[in-house]
């Protein structure tokens, strides 16, 4: 069974995280992700990683989309804003610009 994204397969981040990123593309649409994750037991972003493209294909948020293509753009869109706050937590460190 393939999974849906490997590469956040032990993400343990909060699946509110993926909710939030649906809510920023569109609200009225994704505006019940996070109630809807829940209810399915999808708890973090792992949990979702680990789902075949099967049980992706039937989560319930919303109608003529392609669900799958949604969520793994949400997925990829949480990936680069991890890049970048790691980025600038780098930048920060390099610069003296953290405080103990």
């Amino acid at each position: 069974m393939a999974l849906f994204c490997v590469k956040h397969s032990n993400t343990t981040a909060s699946i509110s995280v993926i909710s939030d990123v649906l809510c920023q593309k569109n609200s009225s649409k994704f505006g019940d992700a996070y109630a809807t994750f829940k209810r399915l037991g999808i708890f973090q972003v792992k949990d979702l990683a680990n789902l075949s493209l099967t049980q992706v294909s039937q989560i319930p948020l919303g109608t003529d989309i392609d669900i799958i293509a949604v969520l793994y753009d949400a997925l990829e869109l949480y990936d680069k804003q991890c890049k970048m706050q790691l980025k600038n937590a780098h930048e920060e460190y390099e610069n003296n610009n953290i405080v103990n």
